[in-house]
C-alpha cells in the first residue's frame, strides 16, 4: 500500500504565508527605532518643557508653510507679515530691478533662493522690526 504524504493544499498554503508575513510584520513595528521626539505621541499626560516647545515650534512652521506659497509675489508676503516690501527686498538682497509684484517662484530660479530663505529673511526682519519699535 502506498503511503500518503502530508500535503498542503492552495487555500492552507496562503493561509500559512498570511500568517507568517503578518507575524513578520508585527516584529518589524515593534523593533523599529521610535524616531525624534516630534515623532513620539502624546500619551495624554503632562508634557515637559521641551516637548512643549518643539511642539509649539512644529505650529508656527506649519503654520508659515501655509502662510506662504510660491504662486504668491514678494509684495503679498511684506503684506501679510506688514513688513515693508523694500526692507524684505533688501534682506533678500535683491537687486532694486526685480519686480516685487511677480510669483515667487520665479524669483526663486532667477535668484537660487528657497522658500526657507525668504522665511528666515522675514523672521529676520520682524525680530529686527520689534527690537527698533520696543515690542518683544
Amino acid at each position: 500500500m502506498a503511503e500518503r504524504g502530508f500535503r498542503l493544499g492552495t487555500w492552507q498554503m496562503f493561509a500559512v504565508l498570511s500568517v507568517l508575513a503578518v507575524a513578520g510584520i508585527i516584529v518589524l513595528v515593534r523593533t523599529a527605532p521610535t524616531g525624534e521626539v516630534s515623532a513620539r505621541r502624546w500619551t495624554g499626560g503632562p508634557r515637559s518643557a521641551t516637548d512643549s516647545l518643539a511642539y509649539m515650534d512644529s505650529l508656527e512652521d506649519v503654520a508659515e508653510r501655509r502662510m506662504l506659497s510660491e504662486t504668491m509675489s514678494l509684495a503679498e508676503v511684506a503684506a501679510r507679515a506688514e513688513i515693508p516690501v523694500d526692507s524684505l527686498a533688501a534682506e533678500l538682497h535683491l537687486p532694486a530691478t526685480v519686480s516685487v509684484t511677480s510669483p515667487l517662484r520665479a524669483i526663486l530660479i532667477e535668484r537660487r533662493l528657497t522658500m526657507q530663505d525668504i522665511r528666515d529673511a522675514r523672521r529676520r526682519l520682524e525680530a529686527r522690526l520689534r527690537t527698533a519699535t520696543g515690542l518683544r
